[in-house]
């Protein structure tokens, strides 16, 4: 979780529940802005998608993955171990495990089997890689 993400969260909670059983402003953006929490303006927005998609749950990726990250999905979707992943890209198994938990992080998912199956709802696979 970003840092700024987790200032506002930190900051908008007690807002919230302030909200709840004063006349306070019910939307924790606001007093933000309000009391200059966020120094500078063009962070309001970033905090706002953020909140907004903490509070609804998207299941959106935060960052698309990159082409290193995308090399091993592909072989994740294999019957390949991590190290037969990293022989097969060149890459040591280190290097597999650290894209595949950032692969995780992105897709929100906890396993090899919902990344796949997350990265197919997505599209990632082109139709020349999608597995099965």
């Amino acid at each position: 979780m970003s840092y700024l993400l987790t200032f506002a969260i930190a900051v908008a909670l007690p807002v919230a529940a302030q909200a709840q059983t004063t006349d306070a402003p019910a939307n924790p953006i606001a007093v933000i802005k309000v009391e200059g929490a966020i120094d500078r303006p063009k962070d309001v927005p970033k905090v706002e998608r953020q909140l907004e998609e903490a509070r609804t749950g998207s299941a959106k990726a935060v960052e698309p993955p990159s082409p290193a990250e995308l090399a091993v999905l592909r072989l994740l979707a294999t019957d390949l171990t991590q190290r037969e992943i990293g022989s097969e890209l060149f890459l040591s198994m280190n290097t597999v495990k650290t894209h595949t938990r950032s692969l995780y992080g992105k897709l929100g998912v906890t396993s090899r089997e919902e990344a796949v199956r997350q990265a197919n709802a997505l599209g990632l696979f082109g139709s020349a890689d999608s597995p099965g």
